[in-house]
């Protein structure tokens, strides 16, 4: 349900959220992630785009059409290389909006890297979280506290469900390109 997993192209189908993390939030400003060729000595995978992540701002994938009571899934890969000198945390969230397009609430397991520290890449869900009242639309959301360290991602994924489902790339920026997977 993530258009564009990829990152391919660059830009056109992660928005930057006005107003942070905050309720009432819009996606603004498409994002131009800056792909990486690598993480450390772990290169590429599979053929993946991995892109790095460097700022305090907060990112979404395109909404995706949904409703209440429905419950959700992500999964993503990251890492952090090299470590930065005042800890930083980078949170992957599950997004709930409105029909306004405003966002009603994020949902996650916690911050997947937090710290100073080297952190090897690897896959972090989120599971089983339901869409709350009011919900028309559902996306996944990447948030740094600050832009202290240079993050490392790919592979982000969001999927009807309790369980993170295996991931499927999705290529450009057609919805028509996504995987849904229903329960």
């Amino acid at each position: 349900m993530v258009a564009n997993s990829e990152f391919d192209p660059l830009n056109g189908t992660w928005y930057a959220l006005s107003n942070g993390g905050s309720v009432g939030s819009t996606a603004g400003v498409a994002w131009s992630a800056t792909q990486a060729t690598g993480f450390a000595d772990w290169p590429v995978v599979n053929g993946s785009r991995v892109i790095s992540y460097a700022s305090a701002t907060w990112y979404t994938s395109a909404l995706v059409s949904t409703s209440t009571g429905k419950v959700f899934s992500a999964s993503i890969v990251a890492g952090r290389a090299p470590a930065p000198t005042v800890s930083t945390a980078l949170d992957y969230r599950i997004g709930f909006w409105d029909s306004s397009r405003k966002l009603l609430t994020t949902s996650s397991e916690g911050n997947i890297i937090d710290g100073t520290a080297y952190k090897g890449v690897q896959k972090y869900v989120v599971e089983n979280k339901t869409a709350p009242a009011n919900t028309a639309f559902v996306s996944v959301i990447i948030a740094h506290s600050s832009a202290n360290a240079t993050d490392y991602i790919t592979r982000p994924s969001l999927n009807t469900g309790a369980k993170a489902s295996p991931y499927t790339p999705t290529y450009g920026t057609s919805s028509s390109a996504t995987s849904i997977i229903t329960v």
